[in-house]
């Protein structure tokens, strides 16, 4: 954050609209306010706020700091607030998390998320702008009303965030123990290093799920990283992900050959290659037994594996995770 040192300063027409963007003339909106827009010296326009006496003094320090660190005043391209990194993606998230801890209501969360960090309290209350009080709070409509929908089979993204954030909460350190846990048993029951399975080959079927025990636990680590964050993109991508780990696994319990034609051939390199095309590219769908010539197809879709599913909870997961957007 840089200061900027104005010999200059001219400010605004009185008459003319606003640069806030109120539609309003700027004697009717801004210099209403306890801050002044006008020119500086190299014709730019610039904003003046009044600073408070805690700020001032914070400034100060930071002054006293910046000089004895350096030896010398700040400049004009010196950083003012230089001895604390800020990152706009982490002070957003981290401030976001913040305010889940304190209580503030989740509308406000949403509409500071969706405003890129526009907090709205009475302290500030002089120093914002009618068209970002107006966004601040059409944010806060939106998502009062997308929580309140009923409840259907194409759930809003709003929706599915905010019930996954609160089963995640109140359920998810416990679970993700329990099943790395088990995960962790089965791997160290099943597999021939006693350390675990991290460099093999797949060519069986027990390979094969012990890959995908190894891949569950990891994905349930990273969205143990990301659940106080609170970022629904990737707690959505993750949780997809398990699912379809799942679907395999259930698909594989559900008819035995499909290991055999759908997942060896595309895992067991010593038997088996993908086919090249006319134009020289290899066809990820369809693989050749290197010993007897014969073509397998093993593309698989969703409609199959979801076919396995005997409940409608799974068949309604599946519905969610590939058939609406989020």
């Amino acid at each position: 954050m840089k200061g900027e040192f104005m010999e200059t300063f001219v400010e605004y027409d009185d008459t003319k609209l606003c640069p806030y963007g109120s539609q309003k003339p700027y004697s009717a909106c801004c210099k209403l306010k306890p801050l002044k827009w006008g020119y500086a010296g190299d014709g730019k326009l610039v904003k003046q706020i009044h600073m408070s006496p805690d700020l001032e003094e914070a400034l100060k320090k930071t002054e006293q700091l910046f000089e004895e660190y350096y030896g010398r005043k700040p400049g004009k391209e010196d950083y003012v607030l230089s001895f604390i990194p800020i990152y706009q993606d982490e002070m957003l998230f981290n401030t976001m998390q913040a305010m889940q801890l304190a209580g503030i209501p989740p509308e406000n969360i949403y509409a500071y998320y969706k405003t890129n960090g526009l907090l709205l309290c009475s302290l500030n209350d002089e120093l914002v702008s009618d068209k970002d009080k107006e966004d601040f709070l059409n944010y806060c409509a939106e998502y009062r009303r997308a929580i309140k929908e009923p409840l259907t089979d194409s759930m809003n993204t709003l929706q599915f965030t905010a019930l996954g954030n609160e089963l995640l909460i109140s359920t998810f350190d416990k679970s993700k123990e329990m099943i790395i846990n088990s995960l962790n048993d089965f791997i160290h029951r099943h597999s021939n290093e006693p350390t675990g399975i991290y460099n093999y080959e797949m060519k069986t079927e027990i390979d094969y799920l012990l890959f995908s025990a190894i891949k569950t636990i990891k994905t349930i680590k990273r969205i143990a990283l990301i659940v106080n964050e609170q970022i629904p993109e990737c707690i959505h991508a993750l949780g997809r992900s398990l699912f379809e780990n799942y679907m395999y696994l259930n698909k594989i319990n559900c008819d035995p050959t499909f290991f055999k034609r759908k997942l060896l051939p595309k895992i067991d390199k010593d038997h088996f290659q993908f086919i090249r095309r006319k134009d020289g590219k290899i066809d990820h769908y369809r693989v050749s037994h290197i010993e007897t010539g014969e073509i397998y197809n093993i593309r698989v879709v969703i409609s199959d594996l979801k076919n396995s599913f005997s409940n409608f909870e799974d068949q309604g997961l599946c519905d969610l995770y590939y058939s609406n957007s989020c």
